[in-house]
């Protein structure tokens, strides 16, 4: 005999014992619900939450102590039962991103290699780590080669740390422009238009036909739009959005002038749902016709009067060289900041030191050092009143200041 219980909106179905067993995952018709089953641990079973929204889960995945980005590597979504609910793939900086997800459940993700039969070495070391870098658990690969890991419902530590708000999620769209044959249109003009008729972002094909689309507010309608007046058009009557495969997604015709509207049911055929990253746009500044710089601010953490690359400060720095590296076009300039408290004079010192510190490692990791420069400018232009006379600061309101600035320029274009 099973009983059902029903708290904040939600119905919890119990055993005869009183053990709770199931709990609705959506309402049917006609008072009917569906329920999913919970696991028979009941010591794993989380607090009821005071709401019933569900939440978004996000991390970055690192492999073996020089905590390389594991990018293009498939993240399987398992639930209780075994089953695959949702699946995504990390991105150039190893980040993945699940949304919409019950929050009194437990998940377990698998982590498959690009080709889908590769396997780790056994031992390898994952590092599982929040969106801003800091490690939450550290991981080794089974014998059989095998990863996954775990994140129970009352492991609320660790969920607190991958919780993101859906204010903090984008939008990327990747795909390929086929012409009228299907074969891949190079050099093509592509503009990413709102539902006002405003052009949001242009980019143009590259020799595959590849096109980016990225930082779009994923609640927001847009229209991708192929300027009809491209040379490279000549008579076609029909083009063709495809993915990174030439999988077919979408026919654009010349009647609807080219153009064809993205609806929340295309965002995962037409792309993919993260978490915002300053580094993304830079990564895909190459592909940007408009737009030649950018300007990116960090708290890059260092120990109290130190400046030593700490963890966390190396996961942004890595992105950067990802970014250099991809595009070697652009220069960086870095200004290192600190908190007020100390003299002028320590705090030139010390923000020197840690500019000096960011841009060696960089070079460090293949970057030419023609290309980047740093320099510290100790507390000035603060963000906020922590150096106003009788003003005391938490760390967190200090915290702010100690931040390093990227301004990222891009080449003239020959």
């Amino acid at each position: 005999m099973t009983h059902v219980l029903w708290v904040k909106k939600k119905f919890y179905l119990a055993d005869s014992t009183g053990r709770i067993v199931g709990v609705t995952i959506k309402s049917l018709k006609e008072g009917k619900y569906l329920f999913n089953s919970l696991p028979p641990d009941i010591t794993s079973l989380p607090q009821i939450a005071s709401d019933d929204k569900n939440i978004n889960l996000a991390g970055n995945l690192l492999r073996g102590d020089s905590s390389k980005p594991m990018q293009g590597v498939r993240v399987n979504l398992v639930n209780a039962n075994g089953d695959v609910v949702a699946t995504t793939t990390t991105n150039e900086f190893g980040s993945f991103v699940f949304t919409n997800l019950p929050p009194d459940q437990n998940y377990s993700f698998q982590v498959l290699m690009p080709g889908m039969d590769t396997r780790l070495p056994p031992n390898t070391k994952i590092v599982l780590t929040d969106k801003n870098g800091n490690t939450i658990k550290t991981y080794y690969v089974s014998s059989d080669g095998k990863f996954h890991f775990q994140i129970l419902a009352s492991d609320t530590s660790t969920i607190n740390h991958m919780l993101v708000d859906d204010t903090q999620l984008r939008f990327e769209i990747k795909n390929t422009l086929l012409n009228d044959q299907k074969k891949p249109m190079a050099n093509t003009k592509i503009n990413l238009v709102d539902q006002d008729g405003k052009v949001i972002q242009t980019t143009t094909t590259d020799a595959e036909g590849a096109f980016t689309f990225s930082n779009l507010p994923p609640d927001k309608t847009y229209f991708v739009e192929v300027d009809q007046n491209d040379p490279h058009l000549g008579k076609m009557k029909k083009l063709y959005l495809a993915d990174s495969k030439h999988n077919i997604i979408r026919e654009l015709n010349i009647k609807n002038g080219f153009k064809y509207e993205i609806l929340a049911s295309d965002e995962k055929s037409m792309g993919t749902i993260y978490v915002y990253d300053p580094w993304i746009e830079a990564l895909n500044l190459k592909k940007q016709v408009k737009k030649d710089s950018l300007f990116i601010i960090e708290n890059i953490y260092y120990d109290y009067q130190k400046w030593d690359i700490l963890p966390a400060a190396a996961h942004v720095l890595d992105k950067v060289v990802e970014v250099m590296k991809a595009n070697p076009e652009i220069i960086i300039e870095l200004d290192a900041y600190t908190d007020p408290r100390g003299t002028p004079e320590f705090n030139m010192q010390l923000s020197q030191k840690r500019a000096d510190a960011a841009v060696d490692y960089m070079v460090r990791h293949g970057v030419d050092k023609k290309r980047v420069t740093g320099k510290g400018l100790g507390k000035a232009h603060l963000l906020n009143n922590c150096g106003d006379p009788g003003i005391i600061c938490t760390e967190e309101q200090y915290a702010v200041n100690r931040r390093s600035e990227f301004k990222i320029t891009r080449k003239a274009r020959k």
